[in-house]
């Protein structure tokens, strides 16, 4: 029995001789009960309020007449699920006095002196037993006052993701019906202006609207998606060695003349100037950019101080502006999803409110984290931590082949011969133009069975498949691969909207060496085709590396 218990389950004598609470308490407890004897009156009403027994064993004498009042006020402060049972041993029980009591609100159990240790016994496991039953009452109503509660906060939960939710689609079907009806308004111009040759010259004004229009609705859904492959655990990351201090350079480079057209300075300061790090490279430059990219666009006056450092937990880049800053209550709501600060017309120009979000989930992804201080008015530092286990030595072999690949003189290689299978006609024909502008020499398939078939006549370095094709899917061209090589040949690059999680783990299976998801990152696209694709050395010939 824990103490819990026993202290629940004993019971308090209070008598006017010592004698007889001592008797008392040899009877109890060779009938196997718990007992402990009370001083004086006062030493009872002083314990009642701090807790009850099982219950109390009172001689006649144990309380003056005054006395019952008080305690019958004391008890009708009891818990709903408690009745506490006193047994009362009295020389009279028929007097006035405890009949009185019998018609009070107390569980009161008169017990004739002299009592038979048989009749106090069972006084007692009655009373006992009451009391068990109480004590299931009242666990049961903790219980339900629990799960009441858990109801009550899973309710309040279900409600702010359910507005969570109509915000989010709020927030999508602004922010994707603009550029949609901006680029539907641009192609009715082009219509217009190409039937209008005084106009011609605004075509290419319009074309590079649309073009920007369309990589801003791209970037939307890219950031959509990304952050739903976080979320379901399904986002693959795509690791090298670098080091990190010439890409915070890169994203600052980019972000110099916007800086500049606003008077800001942007400065960096590397603490860590041989910290290599194994993470992947594009998308930890997703999160510089948008971070170092929103302390430009929201600072006015001063400044942008970007920092990295490292010690024994790990690498820190610091973005410290000084800008507004971020209200407290303002710091953590930052990261959901659309949540923008002065920003409720939803100007695009201001972002769509997917960065910060999207930002934090990449730094977790890679065991680390982004964080948020700031003071009103006080500007505002973004912290982004990778732990120590990403970081690798400056002497580390990979790290030196990492930073500076152009020491090492390439060999003589021919083109990389790509094979794109891809049944949108317009896709394919984007796609292959930009390969073979890039140096690449590609061989189209509009669907699986012409892949087959094109795979069975020649030799390729690298296809890229589309999954969801007619006649014969992406997923009957990896099983032809497999079963004709045994899997070991062309390494396969998926390119497809389709990112079922179910989809993507068949694919794998079946031998895909990457996944890239639509609308796809050229920037992106030409990183992972440089990782797959080795070149193919050609004795006598000239190198041809493809230009990015």
């Amino acid at each position: 029995m824990s103490d819990v218990t026993r202290r629940a389950e004993t019971f308090w004598i209070l008598a006017p001789q010592a004698r007889d609470a001592g008797l008392m308490v040899q009877a109890l407890d060779r009938g196997g009960f718990a007992a402990q004897v009370l001083d004086d009156r006062e030493a009872l009403f002083g314990r009642l309020d701090a807790e009850l027994p099982c219950g109390l064993v009172l001689g006649e004498d144990s309380l003056q007449a005054a006395d019952w009042p008080r305690l019958t006020a004391q008890l009708g402060r009891q818990p709903p699920w408690s009745d506490m049972p006193i047994l009362v041993l009295a020389q009279n029980p028929e007097l006035s006095l405890f009949r009185l009591l019998l018609g009070t609100r107390l569980n009161v159990v008169l017990l004739e002196k002299p009592v038979r240790l048989s009749v106090l016994l069972t006084a007692a496991e009655s009373a006992l037993r009451s009391r068990r039953r109480q004590y299931q009452v009242r666990d049961t109503l903790a219980d339900l006052e629990a799960r009441t509660e858990e109801l009550r906060q899973a309710h309040q939960a279900a409600q702010e993701s359910s507005q969570r939710k109509s915000k989010f689609l709020w927030a999508i079907g602004h922010d994707l019906r603009t550029p949609a009806n901006a680029l539907q308004l641009a192609a009715a111009l082009v219509h217009r202006l190409a039937n209008d040759p005084a106009r011609a010259a605004e075509l290419t004004v319009w074309a590079d609207r649309i073009e920007r229009t369309a990589a801003d609705l791209g970037a939307l859904l890219d950031d959509l998606l990304t952050l739903s492959r976080f979320d379901a655990g399904r986002q693959e990351l795509v690791e090298t060695v670098f080091r990190l201090c010439d890409l915070v350079d890169e994203c600052c480079r980019q972000l110099c003349p916007q800086a500049e057209a606003k008077g800001l300075t942007l400065e960096t300061r590397i603490a860590a100037p041989r910290a290599f790090v194994r993470a992947d490279r594009v998308e930890l430059a997703r999160v510089f950019t948008n971070v170092i990219g929103n302390a430009v666009k929201f600072t006015e006056k001063g400044g942008v101080t970007v920092t990295t450092a490292a010690d024994a937990g790990g690498v820190r880049i610091q973005v410290a502006d000084t800008g507004p800053g971020v209200p407290p209550e303002e710091q953590a709501l930052i990261f959901d999803e659309f949540y923008q600060l002065r920003n409720p017309e939803r100007d695009r120009s201001k972002g769509t409110g997917l960065g910060l979000s999207l930002s934090r989930r990449i730094m977790e992804a890679m065991g680390g984290g982004l964080t948020c201080r700031s003071t009103p008015g006080g500007g505002a530092t973004f912290t982004a931590t990778l732990p120590a286990e990403r970081v690798v030595s400056a002497s580390d072999p990979a790290a030196g082949e990492s930073h500076d690949p152009c020491d090492q003189t390439p060999a003589a290689a021919r083109p990389a011969r790509l094979l794109l299978a891809e049944d949108d006609e317009a896709s394919r024909a984007a796609m292959a133009t930009l390969l073979e502008n890039a140096g690449y020499q590609v061989v189209t398939a509009a669907d699986g069975h012409d892949a087959v078939d094109r795979l069975r006549a020649d030799a390729f370095d690298l296809v890229l498949l589309d999954l969801m094709m007619p006649r014969l899917d992406g997923l009957g061209v990896l099983r032809h691969l497999a079963g004709t090589t045994g899997g070991s040949a062309v390494p396969v690059l998926v390119i497809s909207g389709d990112v079922a999680q179910e989809r993507l783990e068949k694919a794998r299976s079946a031998g895909a060496a990457g996944f890239l998801a639509k609308p796809v990152d050229v920037r992106r696209l030409f990183e992972v085709i440089g990782r797959l694709v080795q070149p193919v050395n050609e004795p006598g010939g000239t190198t041809a590396s493809p230009q990015v």
